[in-house]
């Protein structure tokens, strides 16, 4: 199975496609801001996240930009994001020239210069962690966007809480844990959960293969619908609804918003 480095892997996703197809995450692989209609939608249902006016914000992996754009209407007096590719970065910070982005390396000189504009009222990572393989990097890179949350700040994190074996080479970029191993590490940092949102309920579930999640009559429905525009149209508004109303810890609702407010410093 081909290694996976995150740096060159991240670059090239970047770096191979132009300025003008980028359109805030849509068209660059690997990166699911694009994807997000239907998270940002239940990002609202997060209770309008109460933060404080013109907060500070810092992102991990801000990628094409879809978050940056998004959370714009809340003002922010200052915002880092941030991500492994230099080429993300680059581009970001000329389309935002107010906002601050780093790139995370050498990670700790990256957390050094977070840290120095920090602590932050939202501390963001949206569809990252899990792109993070390295269980010692994933548990460094979580306790840093513990530590630089404010008291009272909050956490905000989606992600794909189960564990899921994986083979595929085309897969070497994800790695997929258990809620409860989040939740160890914000205990240390005395955060408490305030929210938790299912994003999916169809979308962005396996259909193929021996971790297939949906019945044998569903895979090839589900096949069909995602081929096509109107059809997934169909569907994220369907997940929009579902998830909506059903309980927060269904299990075949595996794609979650974490949202954790820090109640002291740890």
């Amino acid at each position: 199975m081909e290694s996976y480095k995150p740096n060159d892997f991240w670059e090239t996703s970047h770096s191979t496609v132009a300025s003008s197809g980028v359109d805030r995450g849509i068209g660059v692989r690997h990166v699911g801001g694009g994807q997000s209609n239907l998270e940002a939608e239940a990002l609202y249902r997060l209770r309008r996240l109460n933060v404080p006016p013109t907060p500070k914000i810092f992102e991990l992996g801000s990628g094409g930009g879809y978050w940056v754009n998004f959370f714009r209407r809340l003002e922010p007096k200052l915002f880092v994001g941030s991500d492994l590719s230099k080429t993300a970065v680059q581009r970001l910070s000329e389309l935002y020239p107010d906002y601050e982005f780093v790139t995370m390396t050498p990670p700790e000189e990256a957390w050094s210069r977070i840290q120095g504009r920090g602590p932050y009222d939202l501390t963001l990572a949206i569809d990252v962690l899990y792109h993070v393989t390295d269980d010692k990097i994933w548990e460094y890179s979580l306790n840093q966007l513990c530590t630089n949350t404010a008291v009272p700040g909050l956490l905000l994190i989606a992600d794909y809480f189960y564990e899921q074996p994986v083979d595929q080479p085309s897969k070497i970029h994800i790695k997929h844990r258990k809620m409860q191993s989040y939740l160890d590490v914000l205990d240390k940092h005395d955060f408490k959960v305030e929210a938790i949102q299912p994003i999916f309920y169809f979308l962005n579930r396996i259909v193929d293969g021996p971790w297939r999640d949906h019945s044998k009559l569903m895979s090839p429905i589900l096949r069909f619908l995602t081929a096509r525009s109107i059809g997934l149209e169909f569907l994220r508004s369907l997940d929009a609804v579902l998830t909506a109303y059903s309980r927060p810890m269904n299990p075949r609702s595996k794609t979650r918003f974490l949202l954790a407010r820090r109640t002291a410093d740890g």
